[in-house]
């Protein structure tokens, strides 16, 4: 069994729990223990252990949902990270030399800072300085 029947039959099909073989526990537990912890980091922490059985892994997971709905959030991607530079960080970074993580840190943690330099490089090139 693949990944996607053991979740449906952990989720939505639980009557057929008993068709899932030890072997497709022992394949599957690691990935679905990984995806538990997302939600559940501390459950999952301690099922984590290299002496852990990965059937046992499996089973307790699988009652730990015997009463709760699929969860919607267990195949959820991580977003990608689309913003783009701006005009204005563009100048900031040629101002100052940054790279690219150093302008995010600036702009994300002094962004007070951030927004007051810029108006001041903004007025010097209104005046003709660089």
């Amino acid at each position: 069994m693949n990944l996607l029947e053991i979740t449906n039959i952990m989720f939505k099909d639980r009557e057929k729990w008993s068709s899932v073989t030890a072997q497709d526990k022992i394949k599957n537990s690691f990935i679905i223990n990984r995806f538990f912890s997302k939600k559940e980091p501390e459950l999952a922490q301690s099922l984590n252990f290299k002496n852990t059985d990965p059937v046992i892994v499996m089973d307790t997971w699988f009652h730990y949902m015997q009463n709760k709905p699929y969860p919607k959030w267990f195949w959820s991607k991580s977003k990608k990270k689309t913003d783009k530079l701006t005009n204005e960080d563009r100048l900031m970074m040629e101002q100052f030399s940054l790279d690219r993580m150093s302008m995010d840190f600036l702009k994300n943690n002094f962004e007070k800072e951030y927004k007051q330099e810029l108006k001041l490089i903004k007025t010097r090139f209104k005046n003709g300085k660089k």
